[in-house]
């Protein structure tokens, strides 16, 4: 018993080791870092010393990189005992209903410089289609922040009465569906006019790039969150999740465009086009899917009144 308490304090130590000594760690990293470069440079890379040297290069690397995982679990657990005591933060990490509120509101500032963007790509390409795709993305955004001004106002005119709430979100709920099925229409108007006109903006390869990750980003946050919002009875929350998904299939569309044109891609005015009704098939199997949802679960709230 007194060997495994003193074998279990030692690893203690090792895991949760003295400023000083994680510090020591870190600066023999570097330090073995830096003769590992000199020996290959130097031509010393197959001798004996020099393996001896990568060997505690990646024996320092690897406890050196533990540390930092430790180091960065106790740094957030300070900040989620920070945000705990206060009510705003607090509910925005524990209550996914709050948080999704919040986030799609703060979010709208975010679609409106990505519309003005669009916008100046159609000024300077003289591309008409880039200007109906940034009324399509104004159309997503206007209607996600008119639910949640909606949905705020009905919480206040009908806070004593959930059923008429309820209903409400509900209602809410299926017309954004009959607006994502009609209003493809306009989205499917930009991928005619690519047909028929083609043309792009051509940007620097480097801010493709960028785009291009934040859009692979977006669309598996907006898939995940998406599907994580089936499980919640919040209608808001799914509308919200629902429309973020939608936008970032746009997203994906805009990048597509601008990958074809900077990369001057073979078939470009193709591969755009099949892109494009690609997510507006994608759109309308959202849409359909809210107004199934909507029918099934007006009928089961009026079989409970």
């Amino acid at each position: 018993m007194q060997r495994q308490g003193f074998l279990k304090r030692i690893w203690q130590r090792f895991c949760n080791p003295p400023s000083w000594v994680a510090l020591l760690v870190y600066g023999a990293f570097f330090t073995f870092f830096a003769l590992t470069v000199i020996a290959i440079v130097g031509g010393a890379g197959k001798s004996a010393p020099a393996y001896i040297i990568y060997a505690c290069t990646g024996l320092t690397l690897v406890y050196a990189l533990f540390l930092t995982g430790q180091l960065l679990r106790a740094l957030k657990q300070r900040l989620l005992a920070m945000a705990d005591k206060h009510t705003f933060t607090r509910n925005l990490r524990r209550d996914y209903v709050f948080r999704t509120v919040v986030l799609g509101a703060c979010s709208f500032f975010g679609n409106v410089a990505y519309t003005v963007f669009l916008c100046v790509m159609a000024l300077y390409s003289g591309v008409f289609w880039y200007w109906v795709l940034a009324g399509y993305y104004v159309l997503l955004t206007s209607m996600r922040g008119g639910v949640l001004l909606e949905n705020r106002k009905n919480e206040r005119k009908f806070g004593g009465n959930p059923t008429r709430l309820q209903k409400e979100k509900l209602a809410s709920y299926r017309s954004c569906g009959v607006t994502l099925l009609t209003s493809t229409s306009v989205l499917l108007l930009s991928v005619v006019l690519i047909l028929i006109k083609g043309g792009a903006f051509r940007m620097p390869a480097w801010i493709v790039y960028v785009m291009g990750a934040f859009a692979v980003y977006r669309m598996a946050t907006a898939a995940r969150h998406m599907a994580k919002a089936k499980r919640c009875d919040d209608i808001i929350v799914r509308i919200v999740r629902n429309v973020n998904f939608a936008t970032a299939l746009v997203s994906v569309f805009i990048l597509q465009t601008l990958i074809m044109q900077t990369f001057a891609v073979h078939h470009a005015v193709v591969w755009n086009a099949l892109t494009g009704i690609g997510v507006c098939i994608g759109i309308v199997c959202v849409g359909l899917y809210m107004l199934s949802t909507a029918k099934r679960m007006l009928q089961n709230f009026h079989e409970k009144l």
